[in-house]
């Protein structure tokens, strides 16, 4: 289908990694350095199943010295969610909406 903007014949598609895709090494790397930096991790809409990204809850409590707080927003329990210090099931954009109140 021709995209109805750039009017170019090919596929368009997300920036993101689809199901049974091969995640990028860089993003991945990057990923762990910003994670073991981390003040807060807020992690959402996400069952935190498939590895490697739901590794990142690992690494941020094993590299977690001071404490710092593991937010979990879903739908549906984790098996993070049980560490976490703040949880929610609400819908992800009304939370976020309610969230920007405060900002």
């Amino acid at each position: 289908k021709v995209c109805p903007v750039c009017k170019l014949d090919m596929m368009i598609r997300p920036n993101m990694v689809l199901y049974g895709e091969q995640i990028d090494k860089e993003v991945a790397k990057k990923a762990e350095e910003v994670v073991k930096q981390a003040d807060l991790l807020i992690v959402m809409g996400t069952s935190l199943e498939v590895k490697p990204f739901a590794g990142l809850v690992d690494l941020y409590r094993r590299e977690n010295k001071k404490n710092n707080p593991l937010w979990i927003i879903n739908r549906t329990h984790t098996p993070y969610t049980k560490y976490a210090q703040y949880k929610s099931y609400d819908n992800i954009a009304e939370w976020l909406q309610e969230l920007n109140k405060y900002m």
